[in-house]
């Protein structure tokens, strides 16, 4: 589901929406209750929709299973009781190094230790950081918007893979332990996330054989033809098309790509 909101006052946005949010996926739930497993909810969005995302799973933590955060603003404000409400909630940050878009780091390392020191899970709460430059999915460099360090947002619907089948360069991980997550085709994000439940942690994605082992694995590679693979690639191919929809929205509204 891609809520969009009502007006254009981005100063004002996604403010004080998480009950009519909420309403929003009750809804949809109720209307397609054989189809959705409410126990795997999962929030996240770009910039602004990435506060809107903590925000909203902060205030309803029991109802969402894991949130996906990108270049989000939340921290640099976000309450002491916010973030204690999120203990409990798997998170995996998305951002770039010395992204000044709102004038200071995002997020930055303070507010992380922050977040991580109320954390129950810290083995299922992850920070991505993007060194410059940032790629598009067929290795581009990302220039759309003036090109700066905010704009992190290709590397997420194609699973942190690139179009040659190997993982977006300048990215590191980390988790709630401070070990490097060494990402392959079984625990980078599509695995991640749909692995995570409020039953528990279903299968992969949570293995955590992530610490560094010495070896660079910039040359890994997935088949992506067989087995789990491939539901990963039609998750990846649904993502991507919402990519799509919503920059088909913004360059009507804004006359240029997303």
């Amino acid at each position: 589901l891609v809520p969009r909101f009502p007006t254009l006052n981005v100063s004002l946005a996604w403010s004080g929406e998480n009950s009519n949010i909420k309403k929003f996926v009750d809804n949809f739930i109720a209307e397609h209750k054989e189809n959705v497993d409410a126990s795997r909810i999962y929030v996240g969005g770009y910039s602004m929709g990435g506060k809107a995302a903590m925000s909203f799973a902060a205030a309803y933590p029991s109802y969402v299973a894991a949130i996906f955060p990108a270049s989000s603003i939340y921290l640099l404000s976000s309450p002491t009781s916010d973030l204690k409400a999120l203990a409990n909630t798997p998170t995996w940050f998305f951002t770039s190094k010395d992204d000044d878009f709102w004038g200071k780091p995002v997020p930055q390392q303070d507010d992380w230790n922050t977040f991580i020191s109320y954390s129950n899970v810290k083995a299922s709460v992850r920070w991505t950081q993007f060194d410059m430059p940032l790629y598009n999915y067929d290795s581009s460099i990302i220039t759309s918007l003036g090109y700066n360090e905010h704009n992190v947002w290709d590397p997420i619907p194609h699973d942190l893979i690139m179009k040659g089948g190997y993982m977006y360069p300048n990215m590191t991980t980390i988790n709630g332990f401070g070990g490097k997550v060494i990402l392959k085709e079984d625990n980078s994000f599509i695995a991640w996330m749909s692995s995570q439940s409020l039953d528990g942690v279903i299968s992969g994605g949570e293995s955590d054989n992530d610490y560094d082992d010495g070896n660079d694995d910039s040359s890994d590679t997935g088949d992506y033809e067989g087995g789990s693979g491939l539901v990963f690639r039609h998750v990846r191919e649904i993502l991507e098309y919402v990519v799509t929809i919503f920059n088909r929205v913004f360059k009507r509204l804004f006359g240029y790509d997303f």
